[in-house]
């Protein structure tokens, strides 16, 4: 144990910083970090995640800077699994809604699509379209000034985000997805993992597999 795992053991990342750090491993091919793209990718502007940056490199000792310039400390695989216990689940609420205040939520809002009918696109779950959730961020909701329907007993969950949901190429490597957009995989598996329906669990694991072989791609040279 080196000297910074005695403070990373008790640090919780903040939610810039997991879009921050989540963006950065799902960017392909990028030996030196590219802030410009983590910015357009995550729409947090680069003083943020410059200072998210300081705070991997001098705190949790997941970053270099040799010659100004940021750059791994392991492969994306590895920095993965070696950060994965200080990222938690980004869902801040959950609320069940008719299709007709998530249409009006459309019209204002972009939507990804989220929850075990995304995972179901990737793994042998069987979700039907009835049965999709969307994902929206906390600041993107607050922002919204539409009247909800309450004490809804049937319709489809919109997960309510503590960050911005954003959408990862990860998709196009693995499954047709027919155009639609879904929350990045890391998140999604964050979402997901602790749930304990039997069919989740068995297809969870999958999603990390599918993850960790899109990582690796991106060793260190």
């Amino acid at each position: 144990m080196n000297a910074n795992d005695d403070v990373a053991a008790s640090k919780e990342l903040t939610p810039s910083e997991q879009l921050t750090w989540i963006a950065f491993l799902l960017i392909k091919s990028r030996r030196v970090v590219d802030v410009d793209l983590i910015s357009q990718v995550t729409g947090l502007p680069n003083s943020t995640i410059y200072r998210c940056f300081e705070d991997f490199l001098k705190t949790l000792d997941w970053l270099n800077k040799p010659n100004k310039l940021y750059t791994y400390t392991a492969s994306k695989k590895e920095l993965f699994l070696k950060s994965e216990s200080y990222l938690f689940n980004p869902i801040k609420k959950r609320l069940l809604l008719p299709d007709v205040d998530l249409k009006n939520i459309k019209s204002a809002s972009r939507l990804l699509y989220g929850g075990t009918y995304a995972l179901s696109y990737l793994t042998f779950l069987a979700e039907s379209d009835e049965n999709s959730s969307y994902v929206i961020s906390q600041r993107q909701f607050n922002k919204l000034s539409l009247p909800l329907s309450q004490h809804v007993l049937e319709g489809k969950l919109l997960e309510i985000w503590r960050y911005s949901p954003f959408v990862s190429e990860f998709w196009n490597d693995f499954k047709e997805n027919q155009d639609r957009q879904f929350v990045d995989p890391i998140s999604l598996y964050l979402t997901l993992k602790d749930d304990d329906d039997p069919r989740v669990e068995e297809e969870i694991e999958a999603l990390k597999n599918n993850i960790l072989q899109y990582l690796g791609e991106d060793d260190v040279s």
